[in-house]
């Protein structure tokens, strides 16, 4: 049953019939109790990102669980577009996908201010979570799971050592980190931890990984990224899907940004609406993360940051598990 269960969800057709047909309402009005129907929650609410980015599909993860807390007798379905079945597929919380729902609620519902997340639950009147444990959710199997400590352990060289998963450069941060610095770090802490990275085909390499995990342009194949970031002693990386996908596992993480002092994005994202330019940018940043801002630091700089960063990442949960 599971096994066909799977099946259905991989195989969502990408031609999305009732978006094709205009019988699906991407922006309906009114806020998420309206939507609701006042609160009498005994009706069906299709969850969906109508985006084709993973991370804006991981925003609306939490929700579910949430929603089903508030209202149980609440249908959940999600829309087969993109990266939303990989998302919520195994969602104990989530009922079914949904081709032809009246109506689509995602990227849009956000009201008040905080963290995309928070925003969701601000837009239906949930309990906000606190800022440290905002994070995505994400279900895997135990055959995911059990396949992706397979993977690694084949790939790195004996003796093992904490595994430190990095994704250099994503769709909208390409370079905020050289090759040449990557290459550095790495073998400046190799005799400590063992560096693996993450991507697509055609991702530039970085010299110095001890392992590479390149993987197909497949919309489905974000669960073995699921699965083999689910193994990760610490994470390193940008403002990309894998940040969210290292959050949702409580990875420590540390993200290199260029988008000024990470204190004074998250004081302005609390005070003002997400709207604001400022404040919708660097909405997906987690308060509950390490971040460095790289733009203006020199290389001893650099150096100092990261390393007193990658002190404090790899105490907590790396030597528990090498």
């Amino acid at each position: 049953m599971q096994s066909l269960s799977k099946l259905i969800w991989k195989l969502a057709p990408p031609w999305e019939p009732g978006r094709l047909l205009g019988l699906i309402d991407f922006f309906p009005p009114g806020d998420g109790v309206s939507l609701l129907a006042g609160g009498k929650a005994n009706r069906e609410l299709c969850i969906a990102s109508k985006s084709r980015t993973i991370g804006d599909a991981l925003m609306l993860s939490a929700l579910p669980r949430a929603l089903k807390l508030r209202y149980p007798k609440l249908r959940i379905t999600t829309y087969p577009r993109a990266f939303n079945p990989s998302v919520f597929f195994n969602n104990p919380y989530v009922d079914s996908l949904s081709y032809f729902p009246s109506q689509v609620v995602g990227d849009d519902a956000c009201f008040g201010s905080g963290h995309l997340m928070q925003l969701k639950e601000h837009f239906f009147e949930l309990p906000i979570t606190p800022d440290e444990e905002v994070r995505p959710e994400i279900y895997l199997s135990l055959e995911e799971r059990e396949w992706a400590a397979s993977e690694i352990k084949r790939a790195l060289e004996p003796p093992l050592k904490p595994t430190c998963f990095f994704h250099p450069w994503g769709h909208t941060w390409k370079k905020v980190v050289t090759a040449e610095r990557w290459t550095r770090l790495m073998k400046r802490w190799g005799d400590r931890v063992s560096f693996c990275q993450v991507g697509v085909e055609g991702h530039e390499k970085v010299p110095g990984a001890d392992a590479t995990f390149f993987l197909p342009k497949s919309f489905w194949n974000s669960r073995t990224l699921f699965a083999l970031i689910s193994h990760a002693d610490l994470f390193l990386g940008v403002n990309s899907g894998p940040m969210h996908i290292a959050r949702a596992f409580k990875v420590p993480s540390l993200i290199f940004t260029e988008e000024g002092n990470v204190e004074d994005i998250f004081r302005r994202r609390s005070e003002g609406p997400y709207y604001l330019y400022s404040n919708w940018k660097p909405a997906f940043l987690y308060k509950g993360n390490l971040h460095l801002d790289v733009p203006g630091l020199d290389e001893a700089g650099f150096v100092k940051r990261v390393d007193e960063a990658m002190e404090a990442l790899i105490t907590p949960r790396s030597l528990l598990s090498s």
